[in-house]
């Protein structure tokens, strides 16, 4: 906090305000994001969330999704992340409203942090304030983050990167290691902890991996390799600590990856889907060349919020002057700026080559041969490393800002010269060829107004500080800097009245049931409606996309959905799911009765919300089988129940379950008949279920909800296996007569992983207690 303190008074103030007033429309208009992940995920989970919390019940698991799913252990709900339970208290004031807007505030909040961070960060290179001040506009208000701040927690983990950095380096030089009880590195944990807390593994693993390589560089600029080793350990405790405080959320976030559709690694196909297209790199420059999505013009390859990168004309040219550095012969005043700027330049190099996927062989090697390369989607996302070391080399640009002499003076007149060139330009084949793509022309001319600027400010820099006038030529930057972005950002994220949320849960339908959304009906009404990756100027009333049927907006109308448009998903659901689409009507129909549907959501072009509602007769949510068929495998099992379900007629009974289990106690009967069986559910919330049951023979009950570890039977007190019937849904053998029977989800991840937090954290204050007190008694 004293170094904090240490930054000129103004720029502590720019820092933090610059966000502030970028998002001030919204934040003071009651705004909230609403297109893609806000409405379709962040807002939902949270709202969950916090009504299960309002009854007392902590949000383990969602039972409203996807024959219900794991929701506490979906790392991007980010639950243990401390400054997000601002936005339940703002939720339980606001309702589903005060969570949406709470979220544009916390995209302010955590924007004004990243800035800060990135001055004191840039502080270790320069004193110059200017440095510091447009080196932190460009990294909370860059593309990088503004085009994904509808993924909130890329938003959150990324204000911590300069905070990590800086909090690391620091910790390292003052020696502080976790086993050192007089030196612990408090900083390092806790900042590390925050970011693996804020719901992004990816971006996260991203920033830690920068940190070490720039921790490396810092060991070998200024020490000898004899202290290396023991600097790497340094490193490697202090993510250790971190990973044992986040536990709580890591342990059963590891728990979901292992039993769900991205166990092992992700697709290679859809893992690079989202790859750095080469063209984008021009938008460096002019950041709507191929269009902008906010205008409806959007016309690249792939989609643009992935791709985004623009820092701004000031610190791109300025990250660029660094150049020279690189060239110049060392000496006492340029020896750690040229090897900073190395390092950067390096970073910028390989964030690129990564970033772009599968449009080179590096990527395609590193994914098949290198650990940790194929746990992530988008490689696009590596331009991270390139976005910082950006916004670094901006800051040493920056701070060697002058009207140059010379030969430099002649290459800065020729180049303003020729922004000039490209303005006049643009507009001249604006005129004579109308039909060329407007957004080409706009941006050419957009650059080359800003080309010129950039000239006329280098060219009266010496003129402005002579004169002692530097305080209007630094601030004219700054708001020039401040506009650049905000013009070219301004518009990429739509947004909504908060209140809308709110409204969306009113005059909901009541039903007894789930509801299933036809995959192409769904693809459709994303891409093509509600989600349009080239424009996102909606096309209809905005409010609609609540009422669109796609999951999971049924969590503001409280409508249990079989989809579920979660990242990671249990892996037997998702199994049945793909496989959905492709059966036949007969065996579709069937597995949809298992799943309790009562209505199925199909695409109707005729209809003016463009879809149909089909009522199913026959399903519901305990199933009773008086004989199973035992399966030794989850693909035998898989094929004997889809056999099964594909010569099932309607109106006949269904005796027999699929069971996969090896328990040799199980038995079945030769004959099989149906047999008495009556049910009633005395209790039930998302978490547990209890039942009294009356069977007049041994048999098996189902719940049509998702099979998954952690869920507990008991009957009549008794522990009882939970399998899996018809290799998905929660499945218990019941003895014949009457009985409680009791569904407890109580994953034993989510109880280790809190008893190490709970130890890490009281460990943590112990120290921490033990280090005031000494300071007290220095005193």
């Amino acid at each position: 906090m004293k170094q904090i303190l240490r930054l000129p008074a103004w720029v502590f103030i720019i820092t933090i305000l610059a966000p502030f007033v970028f998002w001030a429309v919204p934040l003071f208009t009651g705004q909230a994001l609403y297109w893609g992940a806000p409405v379709l995920q962040f807002i939902p989970w949270r709202l969950e969330g916090m009504e299960q919390l309002s009854n007392g019940i902590f949000p383990l698991w969602n039972s409203s999704n996807g024959l219900g799913s794991p929701l506490m252990a979906n790392y991007q709900t980010a639950f243990f992340y401390p400054p997000g339970w601002v936005i339940i208290l703002i939720g339980l004031l606001g309702g589903s409203g005060g969570i949406a807007w709470g979220y544009t505030l916390m995209l302010a909040i955590h924007a004004g942090w990243a800035s800060l961070g990135m001055a004191y960060l840039v502080k270790r290179y320069t004193n110059n304030p200017l440095s510091m001040v447009l080196s932190a506009i460009a990294y909370s208000l860059g593309s990088y983050f503004i085009a994904r701040a509808g993924f909130f927690p890329m938003v959150w983990v990324g204000a911590w990167f300069p905070w990590m950095m800086v909090s690391i380096a620091h910790d390292i030089e003052q020696g502080r290691r976790i086993w050192k009880i007089k030196k612990f590195p408090f900083a390092s944990v806790l900042v590390i902890s925050a970011a693996l807390l804020a719901g992004h593994a990816q971006l996260c693993w991203y920033m830690l991996l920068f940190t070490f390589f720039w921790m490396l560089f810092i060991i070998k600029g200024s020490e000898g390799r004899s202290q290396i080793l023991k600097r790497i350990l340094a490193f490697c405790g202090y993510a250790a600590f971190a990973v044992a405080i986040s536990a709580v959320q890591l342990v059963p976030t590891a728990e979901l990856l292992l039993n769900s559709q991205r166990a092992g690694s992700v697709a290679y196909e859809s893992g690079l889907t989202y790859s750095f297209w080469p063209w984008r790199l021009i938008t460096y420059f002019a950041p709507d060349f191929f269009g902008n999505p906010g205008y409806g013009n959007w016309n690249g390859y792939g989609s643009f919020w992935e791709d985004a990168v623009y820092i701004g004309i000031f610190p791109i040219f300025m990250a660029l002057g660094t150049i020279k550095l690189l060239f110049k012969k060392e000496n006492q005043e340029t020896n750690r700026n040229k090897k900073d700027t190395i390092f950067f330049w390096v970073m910028v190099l390989i964030g690129i080559v990564f970033a772009l996927g599968k449009n080179t062989p590096i990527f395609s090697f590193f994914y098949k041969y290198i650990p940790t390369f194929d746990m992530f989607n988008a490689p696009a996302r590596y331009m991270l490393w390139a976005h910082m070391s950006f916004c670094l080399l901006a800051a040493i640009g920056i701070s060697q800002w002058k009207t140059p002499t010379g030969k430099g003076l002649y290459w800065l007149r020729l180049g303003t010269a020729g922004g000039f060139s490209v303005l006049v330009t643009s507009i001249v084949i604006s005129l004579y060829l109308p039909n060329l793509r407007d957004s080409f022309v706009r941006s050419t001319i957009t650059f080359g107004v800003l080309a010129i600027i950039t000239g006329i400010f280098s060219l009266t820099h010496d003129v402005f500080f002579k004169r002692n006038k530097q305080n209007w030529w630094v601030g004219m930057v700054v708001i020039i800097t401040f506009l650049d972005l905000f013009l070219a950002n301004r518009l990429i994220n739509p947004t909504i009245n908060a209140a809308s949320y709110s409204n969306a849960g009113k005059n909901s339908e009541i039903l007894d049931g789930r509801v299933y959304l036809e995959a192409k009906t769904e693809y459709t009404l994303k891409f093509s409606r509600y989600m349009r990756f080239n424009d996102y100027r909606p096309i209809e009333n905005k409010e609609n996309v609540f009422s669109s049927g796609l999951p999971n907006t049924n969590l503001f109308q409280h409508i249990d959905y079989v989809n579920n448009f979660d990242p990671m998903v249990p892996k037997y659901y998702a199994q049945v799911m793909n496989l959905l689409p492709m059966m036949d009507k007969q065996e579709e129909k069937n597995w949809l009765m298992l799943m309790n549907v009562k209505k199925i959501i199909r695409s109707d072009l005729q209809s003016e919300t463009g879809v149909n509602h089909t009522e199913l007769d026959g399903s519901r949510q305990i199933w009773w089988f008086p004989c199973a068929i035992l399966a030794e495998s989850n693909d035998a099992a898989l094929n004997d129940s889809r056999n099964f379900l594909q010569n099932w007629v309607v109106g006949s009974d269904l005796n027999q379950i699929v069971v996969e289990s090896n328990e040799t106690i199980i038995t079945t009967r030769n004959e099989c008949s149906q047999s008495h069986f009556s049910f009633s559910v005395t209790e039930e919330n998302p978490v547990s279920m209890t039942l009294r049951v009356n069977a007049s023979e041994d048999g098996w009950l189902m719940v049509s909800e998702s099979w998954y570890p952690g869920w507990e039977a008991t009957i009549d007190g008794e522990k009882s296996e939970v399998t899996r019937g018809f290799a998905l849904f929660q499945t218990v053998n019941v003895p014949a007569g009457e009985h409680i029977i009791e569904l407890k989800y109580k994953p034993l991840s989510f109880l280790f992983g809190s008893m190490i937090s709970g130890l890490s954290l009281i460990f943590l204050s112990i120290i921490g207690f033990l280090e005031r007190r000494k300071r007290i008694h220095k005193l």
